[in-house]
């Protein structure tokens, strides 16, 4: 098991270090003529190269402990991955990986573990049929109409999160006719959200359970283009106002410096309806910053979110600094936290939660 468990680690690192491509090998491609279709589409897409599901939410005991949490599953194909010469594919095709983070406003901690998987001895799989999927002992499941999920953490601290999440609005289509396009030159993506989930469960701290709720968002995503050879990396909102509005955001950094014009936003409103812009209708402004001392990255821990046509003029912050996820073996560096939100929202005042993604800051380049 331990070797099996090194040569799958030692082949996600592929997902960072991309290299020459094997012949012959086909995947789907993003399609506007074949567009989403749901259910079936929650589930796992063997034909694409790259797909991950992503739960972030805001939750808080009965006695008023506050934590955020992250839990992601990806899913990659590697036949057209190389490492120091070797093919991926020849230890795992495809490959799992999960990434599940705590942050612990009470304890002022942020705690973070990494499960790798494949499917040749069952530690990692996700069903093309429904919502299932596996990563070690991390799992996610559709429990119709609910879904839940689980996962542990066993190096970086003591915790287990064991949740049922419950839709209170229908699933969000991002982008134009289906497509979530990421960059000029075209790269783009299916992408689905639940942007409002009714969260409870249990959070397990040092062996103590703990009856928790609250509300989660829920993202999947697939691509087998990647994001392109021209973009840096990127920060991405998910905003959860207590208006019952949501938004997704994405900010797409270019190479050149320049905030790429196809960066997007979605505005979900409390009947379910949703209205998408590009970054010509909307801006986000970096206001204050903090730099991580294990990997001297940079990172924006305070920004301005301001979209005119909803008068909407938002001021989003960390509730803790330090919330840099760094895993030894992969060369992957990311900053994802829990945020709190104020401001107004048609001329009135607002407040609410967010969770914010950071990449392309430190020195470790993320290539998808």
């Amino acid at each position: 098991m331990k070797k099996a468990y090194i040569s799958v680690l030692i082949g996600l690192t592929i997902i960072l270090i991309v290299g020459c491509a094997a012949k012959n090998a086909v995947y789907s491609q993003v399609d506007p003529a074949k567009p989403i279709v749901l259910p079936k589409d929650f589930a796992s897409h063997p034909d694409f190269k790259t797909e991950w599901w992503f739960f972030v939410g805001h939750l808080e005991t009965e006695d008023g402990k506050k934590f955020g949490f992250e839990l992601v599953f990806f899913r990659r194909r590697t036949e057209t991955d190389i490492l120091f010469g070797f093919p991926v594919r020849s230890m795992a095709n495809p490959v799992y990986m999960g990434h599940f983070s705590i942050t612990d406003l009470e304890r002022n901690k942020f705690v973070y573990d990494l499960r790798l998987g494949r499917e040749n001895d069952f530690t990692g799989y996700a069903s093309p049929e429904f919502l299932y999927l596996k990563t070690d002992t991390w799992r996610a499941e559709q429990a119709w109409p609910d879904m839940h999920i689980f996962a542990e953490t066993k190096h970086h601290g003591n915790y287990a999160l064991d949740l049922v999440l419950t839709p209170t609005k229908p699933a969000i289509v991002h982008g134009e006719n289906g497509v979530s396009r990421k960059n000029i030159e075209g790269n783009s993506s299916y992408y689905i959200s639940f942007t409002r989930l009714e969260a409870n469960g249990m959070l397990v701290r040092d062996g103590v359970p703990m009856r928790v709720k609250g509300i989660a968002w829920h993202d999947h995503e697939r691509m087998s283009t990647g994001l392109g050879k021209t973009l840096k990396g990127w920060k991405w909102f998910s905003i959860q106002l207590d208006n019952n509005t949501e938004i997704m955001l994405f900010y797409v950094n270019r190479k050149d410096g320049a905030v790429d014009p196809y960066s997007s936003a979605t505005v979900v409103l409390p009947d379910g309806k949703s209205e998408h812009f590009y970054a010509d209708s909307f801006s986000v402004d970096d206001i204050d910053f903090w730099k991580s001392k294990k990997s001297e990255a940079k990172y924006p821990v305070k920004w301005r979110v301001k979209i005119p046509k909803y008068g909407v003029d938002l001021t989003i912050q960390a509730v803790k600094n330090e919330q840099e996820l760094r895993f030894w073996g992969i060369r992957l560096e990311y900053w994802e936290g829990k945020c709190a939100v104020v401001g107004t929202y048609d001329g009135k005042p607002i407040s609410g939660s967010a969770y914010t993604e950071m990449t392309g800051y430190g020195k470790r380049k993320l290539r998808i």
